[in-house]
């Protein structure tokens, strides 16, 4: 139950935050979201925007559950998208609600462990789409068994009514959302099919493809032709050191490896599209821009690919409704806000790699917070005071480790970036300099019989760390070559387009106009934090 006395009281002193924390599977997520409509249930719904923006919130988690929710091991729905909802209030009246999103388990897309589920919403697709939509979709005849990003996982447990039945709930609420399902499906059915697309060493020049129905398929979904798309996964741009620019193919491995980082970028920028627009709706309609020029969806990017904002193709709902930065009239009206945090759950699977270091990393910064508010602060109070304490507390100090893995300068972190940036390194070696670095660290040691695996010592136990998935996960980079696919002139699907439209809009001489040709540059998959709707 929740206690909305003490509640009021929260929320009345300004700049309150709620962090709900807990292992996985102990309710965050349904805490958070039951405590965001309490709220507006508790609200004077008087206004036109008051009473949508209670319909808005209700039907935006139906949407993001199915694309931010998979099953672990422990929780049948784990919500994989950590979330804050920002409520601003002037006096005891909510003003604006704005959602910020933090994406880390991406390898779940293309890598699911053997256990778990992909996110919920493929299963949903596949049991919900009709024949005709299947046909127009080209995925007749597949199901889950057959396609390569959801076969590595378990078998859904969901019964095929049920996910029926919430795929419609889904499609439902993107209406009501007014976001176009046609262009989500699309983007999400050649995520679904890119998986089977497989590339090989051949005799010829060119590497050989596995899966070439496949590939003319994700080509035509993606709205560009299939030797396009092919050749874009397939080769790399050089840059020589006078700056002239060549193509050549990749290894098998690069190009199988482009193939997982497109996947990973048209789901996650196709989310992030989704709450932009969610967002869009969370305040009040007078606020609400003209479609003039949207904002763009990723960060600047690494390697000095930086660009303004530039507008986005017309004719598409999901590019045309951004909503601006709190400006500073806003802040001095607003007289309290609340931040409701749901955080992911501390971690320890088969398989841990860079989205466990983060999660767990985070979940010792808040434990120190914890102690020392709970602990060390009052023992201080009584030591000044002359009051003999009768505990002594003994708990875990997670200090030595949130310095082993987050120093800002001889981190455990600091050095995988580091290691990642290098093109031939070997998670063998890095696993050398850990050990090396860290061997005599109270919370670090190695794996006996493992040249690829390490352990730290957190305050919820011991964690195993794979080096090979960890440097993997950290690669958070997608080749200019494959970004270029989707330039106005070869994709012919605006949405398609729109996701990528900040790099197909970058010039280094300064100029707005697309150039048209790799640079041999790497871009972001994402963002490491999305902030949503600013």
């Amino acid at each position: 139950m929740l206690d909305w006395p003490a509640i009021s009281v929260v929320i009345s002193c300004h700049g309150t935050i709620i962090v709900a924390r807990g292992e996985s599977g102990s309710g965050k997520s349904y805490l958070c979201e039951k405590l965001i409509v309490e709220l507006l249930k508790r609200e004077k719904i008087t206004a036109l925007w008051t009473k949508e923006l209670f319909k808005n919130v209700i039907t935006s988690m139906v949407v993001l559950k199915a694309l931010g929710c998979a099953m672990t091991i422990k929780n049948k729905d784990s919500s994989r998208i950590g979330r804050m909802f920002e409520v601003l209030y002037t006096g005891r009246n909510i003003t604006r609600i704005k959602l910020h999103c933090f994406h880390l388990d991406q390898m779940r897309l293309v890598s699911p462990l053997r256990f778990e589920l992909n996110y919920q919403i493929f299963y949903q697709i596949l049991a919900g789409l009709s024949t005709d939509e299947r046909a127009k979709l080209h995925i007749q005849g597949y199901q889950w068994k057959n396609l390569h990003y959801l076969s590595q996982a378990s078998e859904p447990q969901d019964p095929e009514p049920r996910l029926k039945a919430l795929f419609e709930a889904w499609k439902s609420s993107l209406a009501k959302l007014g976001i176009p399902l046609n262009d989500v499906l699309r983007v999400l059915t050649a995520v679904m099919l890119l998986g089977n697309v497989s590339f090989y060493e051949s005799k010829e020049q060119e590497l050989g493809v596995q899966g070439s129905e496949e590939l003319v398929a994700v080509a035509a979904l993606l709205g560009m032709r299939s030797l396009v798309l092919q050749r874009g996964l397939s080769f790399r741009t050089h840059l020589s050191s006078r700056g002239q620019s060549s193509q050549a193919p990749c290894s098998a491995a690069a190009a199988n490896q482009a193939r997982d980082v497109l996947a990973k970028a048209l789901y996650i920028r196709t989310v992030s599209a989704i709450i932009r627009r969610i967002n869009a709706l969370f305040k009040p309609s007078s606020q609400i821009p003209s479609p003039v020029s949207p904002a763009p969806i990723v960060s600047p990017t690494p390697r000095g690919v930086v660009s303004p904002p530039t507008q986005m193709p017309s004719g598409n709902r999901l590019s045309q409704v951004t909503p601006p930065l709190v400006t500073h009239q806003d802040m001095l009206s607003t007289t309290s806000s609340l931040h409701v945090i749901d955080l992911f759950g501390f971690e320890s699977n088969e398989s841990n790699a860079m989205e466990q270091l983060c999660i767990n990393w985070s979940e010792e910064c808040l434990q120190e917070h914890f102690i020392t508010s709970m602990f060390s602060s009052v023992l201080e109070d009584c030591c000044k005071e002359g009051i003999e304490s009768l505990v002594e507390p003994n708990v875990f100090d997670p200090a030595p480790c949130i310095e082993l893995i987050g120093n800002e300068h001889d981190g455990m972190l600091q050095l995988v970036n580091k290691e990642t940036l290098s093109p031939r390194v070997q998670s063998q070696d890095i696993c050398v300099r850990l050990r090396d670095k860290f061997k005599a660290h109270p919370s670090y040691s190695g794996v006996k019989g493992s040249a690829s695996t390490f352990t730290i010592q957190h305050f919820a136990g011991e964690v195993v760390y794979d080096v090979y998935s960890l440097l993997n996960a950290n690669a958070d980079t997608i080749a200019d070559d494959v970004v270029a696919l989707f330039n106005e002139k070869d994709c012919k699907f605006g949405f398609a387009v729109h996701l990528f439209s900040h790099e197909l809009n970058r010039d280094r001489t300064g100029s707005h106009d697309y150039v048209g040709l790799p640079q041999g540059q790497m871009c972001r998959i994402t963002p490491i934090r999305y902030i949503y709707g600013q």
